[in-house]
């Protein structure tokens, strides 16, 4: 297995100064203060309830000549996201997040999460329950809204199937050691379902019964996640280090099979398996202020990944697969920023095993603190038998309200 990602490059970065914009992919550290283990942005006391919302609008215009996406040459609406948090007294706090997102061939109403947060927990812990983002990698919690690249990173989306949302019960603890910080958290869940919205249909495909790719049926069907990560933090430089795995021993799969290769004919079929599916992954991520408005950011994520697949031809494989990518960034004034992302796996769902990457450059101009224009350049090599191509294109996000992650603790 052969990595050739220029992840080399991937060694510095920073916060950015008191009052302007933080970076994007500095480290999120919030965790260490544990202020929402107490009163949190949803009140100032335990006993007084409270309500939040917000909104995150993204526009974006791709242009390519590639012809297997829909979503190219035309101004989308790619989310419309609202999201809202409340305090439950004594009990915890709840959120939820809902999408109006466009993939190019309409647009589809999502829950993207709906879950709870009890703190009533002995030794500082927390629980989460619902259906929520799984604590798993360094970015699976973000948004690709709020991403610093325009488009995710191929492996996540061929791995993950996008951002990982799961519906189950996740147990957090974190420990502070006056700036530095360790926390775990572990999670068992009986559903999960990717998230693209550059995909049609969100990446959410169903099979002919109705039923997400992902879904899970019966108790021996369960998927579980977990997460150690350490954070450190020293004035103008942060930095973290996790590992994450997730392990799902009988996962619900629907693969259309076709020996002949030859539509129609009486062969082919849609065959029901229950797939075991394994993932390791590391990640780094780190922050450095250079100088009054100007830091740059670095992140990493090595993956590796074992699972069972039916091909479209019949038999059933076991596959190993290895994947990385990584991203910088550079902040030049309060107002300009850019970057590039990189990104390299080995395909884990086709019936043919290849390499593929995907890399693109951004350059993002601030128009204040809640509004952001990037334009980008990219190339995607999904691998084989399907389609390479460019990308160029333009974007407009902004916000209002309060943000999403004030209702999450980690």
């Amino acid at each position: 297995m052969r990595i050739v990602l220029p992840l080399i490059f991937l060694w510095a970065a920073a916060a950015a100064a008191p009052g302007q914009q933080t970076p994007s992919s500095s480290p999120d550290l919030s965790w260490l203060a544990r202020h929402e283990a107490q009163a949190g942005p949803l009140g100032d006391s335990r006993g007084t309830p409270s309500f939040e919302w917000g909104a995150l609008v993204d526009l974006i215009a791709e242009f390519s000549e590639v012809d297997s996406l829909e979503r190219v040459n035309e101004l989308r609406a790619r989310s419309i996201a609202l999201h809202g948090a409340a305090r439950l007294d004594e009990f915890g706090r709840a959120y939820a997040v809902v999408d109006l997102s466009g993939g190019g061939d309409g647009s589809d109403l999502i829950l993207r999460e709906a879950a709870g947060w009890l703190d009533l927990l002995p030794f500082n812990a927390n629980l989460r329950f619902g259906k929520y983002f799984a604590d798993v990698g360094s970015w699976n919690r973000v948004h690709l809204s709020e991403f610093s690249a325009p488009n995710m990173d191929g492996l996540r989306r061929d791995f993950f199937g996008g951002n990982m949302a799961v519906t189950g019960i996740e147990i957090h603890q974190g420990f502070d050691f006056g700036g530095d910080g360790l926390r775990w958290s572990a999670g068992i869940a009986s559903d999960r379902e990717g998230q693209d919205p550059d995909l049609s249909g969100n990446g959410v495909s169903e099979d002919p019964d109705g039923r997400t790719r992902f879904g899970q049926d019966g108790l021996d069907t369960w998927m579980g996640t977990a997460r150690l990560e350490y954070g450190w933090n020293n004035n103008d430089n942060e930095m973290t280090l996790g590992a994450s795995a997730v392990y799902a021993p009988d996962e619900i799969w629907w693969t259309y099979v076709n020996p002949d290769h030859i539509p129609g004919n009486a062969d082919d079929r849609s065959v029901r398996d229950e797939l075991r599916d394994v993932l390791l992954g590391v990640d780094f991520r780190y922050a450095k202020e250079l100088a009054r408005d100007k830091w740059h950011a670095a992140t990493a994520e090595v993956w590796l990944r074992r699972n069972q697949l039916r091909t479209s031809v019949g038999p059933l494989e076991t596959r190993s697969s290895v994947g990385a990518w990584g991203m910088y960034e550079m902040g030049f004034s309060r107002e300009w920023s850019g970057g590039y992302l990189a990104s390299y796996w080995e395909t884990s769902r086709y019936d043919v095993e290849d390499e593929a990457h995907h890399h693109g450059v951004f350059l993002n101009y601030n128009l204040g603190e809640s509004h952001r224009i990037r334009t980008f350049f990219n190339h995607t090599n999904p691998g084989a038998f399907l389609e390479k191509y460019y990308m160029g294109g333009v974007q407009y996000t902004f916000d209002f309200g309060a943000p999403r992650r004030s209702a999450l603790l980690w």
